[in-house]
């Protein structure tokens, strides 16, 4: 190589020289090891070059893109490298001056974005709408930027066009014109910048008409909202295949358990993720039991965040039992009285408390001895309910109870009815209303309650009127030879109140309808027949 000819380059724009007297070359032994990286991607520079005798400047600008593993989580970095060469003619010497400047874009610089969107849409032409409307979606939105987790037609929304030409053709229907509605939710991924405007972006996406050759898809009344809340809180759930300690779980993502009584099995739950992200129920059919039996609850302790599940648990038991004996009895109920002691009694709490004794009325046991007990945890049940307003009947086939709160001043009278079938079950509650020809049990309570209702009760809780209707007499079976029971057994109490309850200036009236009529026979006497 001479370095005494010029060198010209190719665009014309540059052209060097070599001073020859600075020329000097000096031998060596052996060259150092090096190592030669792959070049990077370049972006070809414009250069932008002033020559004169003595300066030459050239300026490349480098752009190396890089995507991490993960979905949605592009890394850019910039690099500008600035060389200037400077020939020196009073020194001969050469100096090369190299600048490097590095810009990283890093993965926190990315936000993610998730939002519900409720779409109606007009599909002309033969297909599949479940299949057509996924397609769509992801043709109409970038995957670089959006992802749909979840989509589902909403099959009760579907509307159809007045005259639609369909056939059925393994098990799918397709319509040559069709509305539908469909829900999904939205995974954006972007830099931080305006949620808003992200969101019309995808609005605006989505009104885009969609046309693939014999496919048209037009939309209407897009509802978009962003999703706020994006995982599923830790859980503890006590079933009778054991406890399950769910993670915390993103949404549309599944939590896996080891199953407790034998590891080698797995537990799976869905996080649903929606507007109101929630846990769906565990899928636990690999797991086997752990509480088989009633006396395997007593190894179960109570909480106030486990009682709704220690309730599942009693109610897949009793189902299997139709007769309870006396061990089994004081178990069930003392787990209701835990659960009634330590949780809050919430109308949904209250319902399954109350089918539960229904139940236990219901099966071929020995209640006598448990008679107390039954009514005591009826009457707390009624008495601690919460989260209604004004009043709250709950129902079961051999059981009910209706809870009134009182505004004092305000009270006049108050009634409470019931009719039912001649075996008591599937009993109806009546509220202020007077009997009727079903009517088998009916309470009237006078105006003059009122007085024993506190006055002035800001500072302490309401009264509170509570009614019970039983419709198995077996309960209260008399243990005297000769008697018994012919209507069933209704009752009224006041929480809360002033003042005992007695001398009233008015009659509380009870009116019971007699299971078997009474006739008169010739002595006198009554009979039942």
């Amino acid at each position: 190589m001479d370095l005494k000819v010029p060198y010209h380059h190719p665009n014309r724009l540059l052209q060097l020289f070599v001073y020859e007297k600075s020329i000097h070359t000096t031998p060596i032994e052996s060259f150092s090891t090096a190592t030669t990286s792959p070049p990077e991607v370049v972006t070809k520079p414009s250069p932008v070059t002033t020559t004169t005798s003595t300066t030459s400047t050239t300026t490349t600008t480098t752009t190396t893109t890089t995507t991490s593993p993960s979905t949605f989580s592009p890394t850019t970095t910039l690099k500008a490298t600035t060389t200037s060469a400077s020939t020196s003619t009073s020194t001969g010497a050469v100096t090369v001056t190299t600048t490097t400047t590095t810009t990283t874009t890093s993965p926190t610089n990315i936000s993610e974005l998730y939002f519900e969107v409720k779409v109606n849409v007009s599909i002309r032409g033969v297909c599949d709408p479940e299949q057509i409307l996924s397609t769509w979606l992801n043709s109409s939105l970038p995957d670089d930027m959006m992802r749909v987790l979840d989509l589902q037609l909403l099959t009760k929304a579907t509307r159809y066009h007045p005259h639609p030409q369909s056939n059925q053709t393994d098990g799918v229907f397709v319509h040559r014109v069709s509305r539908e509605s469909c829900i999904f939710q939205v995974q954006v991924m972007m830099s931080l910048s305006d949620t808003q405007e992200m969101e019309e972006q995808l609005r605006h996406l989505l009104l885009m008409p969609y046309y693939n050759g014999s496919i048209t898809i037009a939309t209407e009344d897009i509802q978009i909202s962003r999703i706020l809340i994006i995982k599923c809180n830790a859980e503890s759930h006590q079933t009778r295949k054991g406890l399950f300690e769910w993670p915390a779980t993103s949404g549309g993502k599944n939590a896996t358990w080891l199953c407790p009584k034998n590891p080698r099995r797995y537990a799976t739950r869905h996080c649903k993720l929606c507007l109101s992200t929630h846990w769906m129920a565990p899928d636990l059919e690999a797991c086997p039991l752990v509480v088989e039996t009633i006396p395997d609850l007593d190894h179960i302790e109570v909480t106030a965040d486990n009682a709704l599940d220690v309730v599942e648990m009693i109610e897949g038991l009793l189902s299997n039992q139709s007769t309870l004996n006396y061990h089994e009895l004081v178990t069930v109920l003392n787990k209701l009285e835990d659960i009634v002691d330590l949780s809050v009694v919430t109308p949904n709490l209250g319902q399954a408390l109350i089918n539960i004794i229904s139940d236990i009325l219901e099966s071929d046991s020995n209640l006598l001895p448990f008679t107390n007990t039954i009514l005591n945890i009826t009457e707390a049940v009624g008495d601690r309910m919460v989260g209604y307003e004004g009043s709250y009947t709950l129902v079961a086939s051999a059981v009910a109870i209706s809870v009134v709160d009182v505004v004092p001043g305000q009270f006049s009278s108050l009634t409470f009815g019931v009719s039912s079938d001649r075996a008591g079950t599937k009993p109806e509650i009546f509220i202020n209303r007077y009997p009727f020809n079903s009517t088998v049990a009916f309470i009237s309570l006078p105006s003059a309650l009122q007085h024993s209702f506190p006055q002035n009760s800001l500072n302490q809780s309401p009264p509170r009127v509570q009614f019970q209707f039983y419709g198995i007499p077996m309960l209260f079976k008399n243990s005297q030879k000769g008697q018994t029971l012919n209507t069933f057994v209704v009752s009224a109490s006041v929480t809360n109140a002033s003042s005992p309850i007695k001398d009233l200036d008015e009659d509380v009236k009870v009116t019971l309808h007699h299971l078997i009529p009474n006739t008169v026979v010739s002595d006198g006497s009554y009979k039942y027949v």
